[in-house]
């Protein structure tokens, strides 16, 4: 029946193909504020890591904010969404366990895939160049994945035609998604290049180890702000970092 990576790696070999001149875009993990203060609170210890974390590619797909328990104004901040962008060159191969198309949790849910192929036939293994290859043959640039839009394929495969059937049919972006598995990552070291916060957040105690963060050791790192305001749902700012995500990519040529 064929697997993804073995359809990506026959199209790579068998015709002149442009992946390598692809940048590598970054891995994004997100939060809403809670969260986060708690992993500065271990930051500031020098204590915190992480296992089996999900991380898109080159995008923000999560929720955050959704089901908003905030009580009052006060609140509201606390459950907008916290960014967190990741070189995944820097994190390597030694930690990142495997990288599929979509969330596969989704995909095992998605009604449309509940005759496809088993999922593992759309692992595309733990390299990150077979992200390149899989973005050069499905979608031909990273702008053209970002915004889903596929090639035009007369392929016969089964795994390329259920991803083709995702982009038609489905209105879930995590099945629009590449996703990361890590199985360790430090979330404040020279593995981070950006962090999305809501604005007034840095004022509070809890996020100054966030704000030093461009002006230390760390000097990479690119903080940026966004203003907030209470009259919209928190999750509503989900499409705010998601486009402030797309200008710092597009600001660092990876789009």
């Amino acid at each position: 029946m064929g697997t993804l990576l073995e359809y990506i790696w026959e199209i790579s070999n068998s015709v002149e193909t442009d992946y390598k001149n692809l940048p590598l875009l970054p891995v994004i993990i997100g939060y809403d504020a809670i969260e986060a203060a708690n992993i500065a609170e271990q930051i500031n210890s020098n204590k915190i890591k992480m296992k089996q974390v999900h991380a898109g590619y080159g995008r923000h797909s999560d929720s955050i904010g959704i089901n908003s328990l905030a009580r009052n104004l006060d609140e509201f901040e606390w459950y907008c969404p916290i960014l967190l962008v990741y070189n995944i060159q820097k994190i390597g191969r030694k930690h990142i366990k495997e990288i599929y198309p979509f969330s596969i949790e989704d995909y095992k849910e998605e009604s449309i895939c509940k005759d496809g192929p088993e999922v593992e036939r759309f692992s595309l293994g733990n390299q990150d160049e077979n992200i390149l290859k899989y973005i050069e043959c499905i979608f031909g640039s990273n702008e053209a994945y970002l915004y889903g839009q596929l090639k035009k394929t007369d392929s016969k495969s089964r795994v390329i035609s259920v991803i083709k059937q995702l982009y038609d049919s489905s209105n879930n972006p995590k099945l629009k998604t590449i996703y990361v598995d890590i199985e360790y990552v430090r979330l404040i070291d020279e593995n981070l290049e950006c962090i999305i916060l809501p604005e007034r957040l840095l004022a509070f105690e809890e996020f100054k180890s966030f704000s030093q963060y461009s002006d230390s050791k760390y000097s990479g790192v690119t903080i940026i702000e966004y203003k907030t305001n209470p009259t919209h749902h928190p999750a509503w700012y989900n499409g705010v970092v998601s486009d402030l995500l797309e200008g710092y990519l597009r600001k660092k040529g990876k789009v």
